[in-house]
């Protein structure tokens, strides 16, 4: 395989950020329809909708979140400066991760508790309802503070030279004045 033929792959094999950016667009907007549904759940207890209703959405949750959590991983990855002391991932990334762990195993809870074979049955629907709204709420934040962060990088990247993200432009500005 030639150079040429090799970057090439490599090009088609790697989405461009954009391409990223839009399909993490594209699963919060159905993330944020499905996180709709739960609320729906929740505000409706103790009576639940069809057991049919309410799987099909955790079925589909299930599969889309983890897909999505490591689509973003990746976007931010490339936004995001590393960690000025290891070259690894930012703290704020490493936090985000951790929320994602959370958020799953949370989502994991759900399923369980909404299986239709009765998994967890003891469950009270107060507990239903909380499990539900801190699930919907973690989501719902999560993705605004992902489209946040992507959105100031952008800014930042198009701002003219000497702006940083603290508004400055007057690196030496004191100094020369003094």
């Amino acid at each position: 395989m030639s150079d040429q033929s090799r970057e090439k792959s490599t090009i088609e094999r790697e989405p461009n950020p954009d391409t990223k950016l839009a399909g993490m667009l594209k699963d919060h907007v159905e993330l944020t329809c499905l996180c709709g549904a739960l609320e729906e759940f929740a505000d409706c207890l103790p009576a639940m909708p069809s057991a049919s209703t309410h799987w099909a959405v955790l079925q589909r949750l299930e599969i889309l979140l983890p897909d999505h959590h490591r689509r973003t991983r990746e976007l931010l990855r490339g936004v995001l400066p590393p960690c000025p002391r290891s070259g690894g991932d930012s703290p704020f990334l490493k936090q985000l991760i951790e929320q994602q762990h959370e958020d799953e195993g949370l989502l994991g809870d759900l399923v369980d508790a909404f299986h239709p074979d009765g998994r967890c049955a003891c469950l009270t629907p107060n507990t239903l309802g909380y499990m539900l709204r801190c699930f919907f709420t973690n989501e719902r934040r999560a993705m605004l503070f992902n489209e946040y962060i992507v959105c100031c990088s952008e800014l930042e990247s198009s701002a003219p030279d000497g702006l940083s993200r603290s508004g400055g432009g007057c690196d030496d500005a004191g100094e020369s004045q003094g």
